[in-house]
């Protein structure tokens, strides 16, 4: 299986968020990704009741094709629940029009899966895990390892980027820094 990663690192500015939005379901359609898997973050503040017993959940969109006989197709057997907001992102609109739910601190999750064209033909799926600010390095390892089970890729260790010991995390920073 050939996969391709692609991190959004920074936000995309407020005026270019739907050129980059169709410059990247663009990008998709030609360049022949068959099945596309969307990695998101959605604040931990904003749980239910519910949601409280995994940090873990999945999305469809609703006008995607089917995810059966893809590499996406462990998702319809894994036990992963699917998302839902208990709020709306504004009073004027409904779950129904958008057929995306609201996923507060998700970036441009919703935005990028509510603006699948009906004809769109890859399927499409987002994980998405609620995190809180701060260390997560148990949370991306977690995350990681739900989406290689959905993708069905076995990875024995996962290996942390270097750049997670130093820093915030990692070593402490020279206390003569602060005099």
């Amino acid at each position: 299986m050939n996969i391709l990663v692609i991190q959004q690192r920074s936000p995309v500015l407020k005026s270019r968020k739907e050129d980059f939005v169709s410059n990247l379901l663009e990008f998709i359609e030609k360049s022949g990704i068959v099945s596309v898997l969307f990695l998101s973050g959605v604040d931990l503040s904003n749980r239910t009741d519910t949601q409280m017993f995994t940090p873990t959940y999945q999305l469809q969109p609703r006008n995607g094709p089917s995810l059966s006989g893809t590499a996406l197709d462990a998702l319809t057997t894994l036990p992963i629940a699917t998302y839902t907001s208990p709020v709306l992102q504004s009073p004027h609109e409904s779950v129904q029009e958008i057929g995306v739910p609201f996923i507060p601190g998700g970036g441009l999750t919703r935005r990028i899966l509510a603006s699948l064209p009906k004809n769109w033909n890859i399927p499409t799926a987002s994980l998405l895990q609620f995190v809180l600010e701060g260390d997560n390095r148990a949370d991306a390892r977690l995350f990681a390892a739900v989406a290689a089970k959905v993708i069905g890729q076995d990875v024995l260790e996962w290996q942390q980027p270097n750049t997670w010991n130093v820093g915030l995390f990692g070593a402490p920073h020279d206390q003569t820094l602060y005099g």
